[in-house]
């Protein structure tokens, strides 16, 4: 026999102005601390509007140069002031220009769906 479920479960979806308002802060902190960085860039489900409850933000970040590996340089771009999980991409310029020549549906997405900041 069924019986009813708990109504003490509740699903919240994110305050997407809020999470706009925290992007915006932590650019322009970037722009005062990394001088390397030409641009950031919001894709996925928040640059789309098609996040929900569980969903983080995409981030692409473009520098003009690093001297680190691309995995080496993700801790350095993670925002601290978000309310919510934050996956960072953060591309050299020659990078994203070699991923443009070889046409990879990868940078076509993240061109395609940047929202800048």
């Amino acid at each position: 026999m069924r019986e009813k479920s708990s109504n003490s479960v509740k699903v919240v979806f994110a305050d997407k102005n809020k999470v706009l308002r925290q992007l915006k802060d932590y650019v322009r902190k970037l722009e005062q601390t990394s001088p390397e960085v030409e641009r950031v860039g919001l894709f996925g489900s928040y640059a789309t509007d098609t996040f929900g409850p569980a969903s983080d933000v995409d981030l692409l970040v473009i520098l003009s140069k690093s001297p680190k590996r691309f995995l080496d340089r993700i801790p350095d771009y993670l925002p601290d002031n978000l309310s919510v999980s934050c996956d960072v991409f953060p591309y050299t310029h020659d990078e994203i220009e070699k991923m443009k020549e070889e046409n990879t549906l990868w940078i076509r997405r993240l061109l395609k769906e940047a929202v800048w900041l």
